[in-house]
């Protein structure tokens, strides 16, 4: 009997692996295109010496004499990308921030009476040092930021072909200190967030003048404090609006005019941002990643299914949520998170969501931040080994090889109600790729739920289409693994299946 095994495109982790039968249960670096599966595309490391420190946000910007120009944030300053080594622009007294989050000690800290008097505490407390994060955005040609471990407004400008670029960032003259990030909204205003040490207020420049900030009858300079019990993290914009979370809430901005500049709306209480990277806006809707779970907001502020909420929050490291970081990959429709994971300190999964097709997917891939291309030619991300890549590039790029290999694993299958075994005698693979070794495929046999696996495989297609294979059991999972770093496509895989009895 010849067995058809069709899996729709996405992975589904929730629940025990018979709950997920009909499904794939867990892969990596595996998409689907049009329905399609294939590899996620490799990556090309762009440049030669790492960042120092945590990555933690980038910008790119092409200025007005059409030079492309990446600037990239991390816990120890800033670093100019063009061409050949990072360049050093690090604001003079600039204060670097938190590698990690760590839980302070120091003098007073703890309970009494536990180390020796008079001497800074080793144990830990429950006094939270946040891992640094930048924000960046820009303003015409210039670029704007602010990190959360220092808090200053900066500006760095591209100048001319005639004039050479500012040497450092350079604080934005009258500005509010103590800032967490910083946006340009639509109506060219520079908004702080959390602006001058509150934690509830957003504050923004005189309609194109960054450098005014007192309000007057004359200009739209101006603030607000919103009324929630966590701290504002971050502000995505929307199609409607700029949508500020804290970790509790979400409000939306929007533009009134004269005289206020900005009025406010909460539009959703408990719904907050796990940290102040872990959102991301697209052309139609804003999207983002909360303690428990995915949110988004078209207009509309609703929760996010996932078909992977056990991979993600099941064992997400908790400490470090400030260093999460989500990208759009929008040449295909996705958005990705990287997260720690376990005892993991740095970023070290991802799950990504398409919004076009609607399926999710997992993977291991250590970025601690993703930007999306802009003036780029491709999406970049910064590796843990504080690399830069672009991401998604041909297959005949040279470049760092795609380790760990893609793969993708079933869960367990049945013959009708499960009760028999079933004895596999070939396999016959849909698949397109230029070598037949490309793939390989395992399966793993088991004759109850919580008895032992047996793996069989791995099995590579044979010039003629048909594979041979030898194994039985009541319950089978299968993995495709990939073997070179080459394209490929996967269809559907059909088994020659031979029913037994039921022992």
């Amino acid at each position: 009997m010849r067995v058809p095994l069709r899996l729709p495109p996405g992975i589904m982790s929730n629940g025990t692996r018979l709950e997920s039968a009909g499904r794939w249960r867990e892969g990596s670096l595996v998409r689907w295109v049009e329905g399609t599966m294939q590899p996620v595309r490799p990556w090309t490391r762009i440049t030669n010496v790492p960042i120092p420190g945590r990555v933690c946000g980038m910008q790119p910007v092409r200025d007005n004499a059409q030079r492309k120009w990446l600037v990239v944030g991390s816990n120890t300053g800033v670093w100019l990308v063009s061409s050949g080594d990072p360049v050093d622009i690090t604001p003079t007294g600039f204060a670097a921030g938190y590698d990690t989050t760590e839980l302070g000690g120091g003098f007073g800290a703890g309970a009494y009476d536990r180390e020796m008097y008079g001497t800074p505490r080793t144990q830990e407390t429950g006094i939270s040092l946040e891992a640094d994060t930048w924000h960046f955005d820009v303003w015409g040609e210039f670029i704007v930021g602010c990190s959360v471990g220092d808090g200053t407004a900066y500006v760095w400008r591209p100048g001319t072909l005639s004039t050479t670029y500012d040497a450092t960032m350079l604080p934005i003259s009258n500005a509010p200190a103590n800032n967490r990030g910083l946006l340009i909204t639509n109506e060219r205003h520079l908004m702080l967030i959390s602006a001058g040490g509150d934690p509830r207020k957003v504050q923004w420049s005189a309609r194109e003048d960054y450098t005014v900030w007192a309000p007057t009858a004359l200009n739209l300079a101006g603030d607000l404090t919103l009324e929630t019990a966590g701290s504002l993290q971050t502000g995505l914009k929307a199609p409607n609006g700029i949508v500020v979370l804290s970790e509790v809430d979400a409000f939306l901005i929007r533009y009134v005019g004269q005289p206020f500049g900005y009025g406010q709306d909460r539009i959703g209480h408990n719904c907050g941002i796990i940290g102040p990277h872990a959102g991301a806006s697209t052309s139609d809707f804003v999207v983002w990643m909360g303690i428990t779970g995915f949110w988004s907001y078209r207009g509309q502020l609703q929760p996010l299914p996932c078909d992977v909420w056990d991979f993600v929050f099941r064992d997400l490291n908790l400490r470090q949520t400030s260093q999460i970081s989500c990208g759009h990959n929008a040449d295909f429709h996705e958005l990705w998170w990287f997260f720690p994971k376990g005892d993991a300190t740095k970023n070290s999964h991802y799950v990504s969501w398409n919004y076009r097709e609607n399926w999710w997917a997992t993977g291991e891939l250590d970025r601690t931040h993703w930007q999306e291309k802009g003036a780029w030619t491709a999406s970049v991300a910064a590796g843990a080994d504080g690399f830069l890549y672009e991401h998604e590039k041909p297959f005949t790029s040279p470049g760092a090889a795609m380790r760990p290999a893609p793969y993708i694993t079933s869960a367990p299958f049945m013959l009708g109600s499960g009760e028999n075994i079933m004895h596999v005698t070939h396999i016959t693979p849909d698949q397109e790729c230029k070598s037949l070794d490309a793939l390989s495929y395992t399966f793993a046999t088991r004759f109850t739920p919580t008895c032992g696996d047996k793996e069989f495989g791995p099995y590579y297609p044979d010039a003629d289409g048909y594979t041979d294979t030898r194994f039985a059991g009541r319950e089978i999972e299968w993995t495709v693994r990939a073997e070179k770093d080459i394209g490929w496509r996967m269809g559907i895989l059909h088994a020659e299946i031979a029913p037994g009895g039921r022992r």
